[in-house]
This record gives structure tokens, C-alpha cells and sequence, in this order.
């Protein structure tokens, strides 16, 4: 991901990350990596095309490109076994496995589906959240980003009630309150898709804004 949405160029978060990855071993941390950041480029140039903004057109063919590229990489992992062994590494393999459903579940549609693969990937998720004893292991944004997938995957054991909410909502400000402003951003403004009360839907959006700017995060701001 490039907070400041550089991601095109030489320079670029795109083309360091493909080096990068070139020159790593390719296994499950390379290619989640690299996947993680053609992810990200990718929902910029779909966003600067919904706000109709030059860029987005520009590299629109690119834009396809790396969410296909993004869901290929996640298909390398061969994540049905990837993720099994969360338990031994709860938080390294917990931000790996956030970032397999998010691609998966935006952009697997692309190459047919991967709703098999993302239904077990939810699965595991829905386990290491379980595990009481563990959470305290991983950083606080990526629960929140396990929690909102798997509301918005409508799973029994995590509906988007009160209750749930109010839990997301202290992970978010236990994020800004450990200095991550940007993930903090990203949590409440994923918050807004979630809760139906428009006053609340404000609210999350303006503090998102608020922690994005702070964070000098201009990527997230265009996203918003």
C-alpha cells in the first residue's frame, strides 16, 4: 500500500513492490505482499474512475491487470494450507490472512469466483477470532478487518449488531491510540458501510477523514 498514492513509475509502490517480490524466494510473505499492494493500487484507480478523475481512465487497463495479478498471487499461497498454522503465528499469518479475504472477496469475481477458497478463508478467520487467548497476539486493526469480513459475509457467530459495532469501534480507537492513524482511518470508514443510522454513517466518515489527514494518508482520502 502507498498512504500517499504514489504508485505509478519507476519509483512507484507498484514497480518497488514487483522487484521486490522478484527478488524474494515467492513464498506465502512475498506473494501476499506483492498482492497486498496491486490490490491496493488497483481500488485507486477504480475510485479516481467513479469520481471521473483522469488518472482512473489512465491507467483503467492497469487497474484490471493488477486485481487479477492480486487474486493470482493469493492463488500461489495455496492458502487452504497456508493458514492452517495461525495458531503457532497468530499475528504474522493474521495480516496475511486479512489480506487474502479482502482480495479475494473484491476481486475474485475477475477470474470466475474464488467463493470456495474465501468461504474457507472466513473460516480460519472465524477461528483465530474465537481463540480468546490469541487475540491479545494480534494488532488490533487487523481484528477489526477479520471482524468486518466476516460481517459483511453475514456469519452467525459475528452479525453487525450493537454490540459488535461497539467492539470495532474500540479496535479502531485503540488503533489511533497506538499512533496508527491510517488504519484507524481505514476501520471507521469501512464502519460506514456497516451501520444503517446516517448520524453514525457521518460520524465515521468525518473521523476517518480527520485520522487519514493526520496521517498525511492522501491515498485514503481520494478512496473516501
Amino acid at each position: 500500500m502507498s498512504w500517499t498514492g504514489k504508485y505509478w513509475g519507476e519509483d512507484g509502490a507498484v514497480a518497488k513492490a514487483e522487484q521486490q517480490f522478484e527478488n524474494s524466494k515467492k513464498g506465502v510473505g512475498p506473494c501476499i505482499t506483492y498482492a497486498s499492494v496491486c490490490y491496493s493500487a488497483a481500488n485507486r484507480v477504480f475510485a479516481d474512475v467513479v469520481r471521473l478523475r483522469w488518472s482512473g481512465f489512465k491507467h483503467l487497463w492497469q487497474g484490471l491487470f493488477l486485481a487479477i495479478k492480486a487474486v493470482l498471487l493469493v492463488d500461489k499461497t495455496s492458502p487452504e494450507k497456508s493458514f492452517e498454522a495461525w495458531v503457532f503465528y497468530p499475528n504474522n499469518l493474521a495480516e496475511k490472512l486479512e489480506i487474502a479475504c479482502a482480495v479475494y472477496a473484491r476481486y475474485g469475481w475477475l477470474l470466475g469466483g474464488r467463493h470456495g477458497e474465501l468461504s474457507k478463508l472466513l473460516t480460519y478467520a472465524g477461528n483465530m477470532l474465537g481463540c480468546e487467548n490469541q487475540l491479545h497476539l494480534i494488532e488490533p486493526h487487523i481484528v477489526a478487518f477479520l471482524k468486518l469480513h466476516l460481517i459483511r459475509f453475514k456469519n452467525q457467530k459475528f452479525m453487525a449488531n450493537d454490540d459488535f459495532i461497539g467492539d470495532l469501534e474500540a479496535l479502531a480507537f485503540l488503533t489511533e491510540r497506538e499512533g496508527n492513524f491510517a488504519q484507524a482511518s481505514r476501520i471507521f470508514r469501512q464502519l460506514v458501510g456497516v451501520v444503517i443510522n446516517i448520524e453514525h454513517k457521518r460520524y465515521y466518515l468525518d473521523y476517518a477523514t480527520k485520522l487519514a489527514e493526520k496521517a498525511g494518508a492522501t491515498d485514503l482520502l481520494v478512496k473516501m
